[in-house]
């Protein structure tokens, strides 16, 4: 499932102090991409030089900016992946998050995992899953109710279990 490209604001910095002007200012951004627009080297070069691109008319439009241009530092390109929906391990791992007693609907996920490096492998197909609500991820109040812990971990191991156990007849 295509989702789309999400650029969000996650930090913004200015000012030294509560009655004076801002000397300078500082908007950090998450830019992501999809596994199709990755460049030559499987990372986001295209998607970095059209923001870059974007920024820079952006610039070109405003008096001060024309003078002041933004600068743009690229902190880190992660990877990004994503497994068929009719591949064996997919059809394996909801059948045993079914089994758990859980939804199995396939989504995508438009956040950082670390499901893009065995992907990206080409050997190991990889799945996000987890427990809880992702609205809770990376909040202050991170939490899990320990009930949705014991469901996840049951799917996980029946996953495991299908997937590695050779099916006898």
């Amino acid at each position: 499932m295509d989702l789309p490209n999400q650029i969000m604001v996650t930090q913004i910095k200015a000012g030294e102090h509560p009655s004076s002007t801002a000397g300078r200012g500082e908007i950090v951004i998450d830019v992501q991409y999809l596994p199709h627009e990755k460049d030559e080297f499987g990372l986001g070069g295209h998607v970095k030089r059209e923001v870059e691109a974007h920024l820079a008319a952006v610039c070109q439009a405003d008096p001060y900016l024309r003078k002041y241009p933004v600068r743009v530092d690229w902190i880190v390109d992660a990877d990004c992946a994503e497994v068929s929906a009719d591949h064996p391990f997919v059809g394996a791992f909801q059948s045993a998050v079914s089994e758990a007693g859980l939804d199995s609907r396939l989504s995508g996920f438009g956040a950082l995992s670390d499901i893009g490096l065995p992907n990206g492998l080409g050997r190991t197909p990889t799945v996000n899953f987890g427990p809880g609500d992702p609205a809770q991820s990376h909040q202050p109040n991170e939490r899990v109710v320990v009930h949705d812990l014991v469901d996840c971990t049951k799917a996980i191991a029946l996953a495991i279990h299908s997937w590695c156990m050779p099916v006898t007849t």
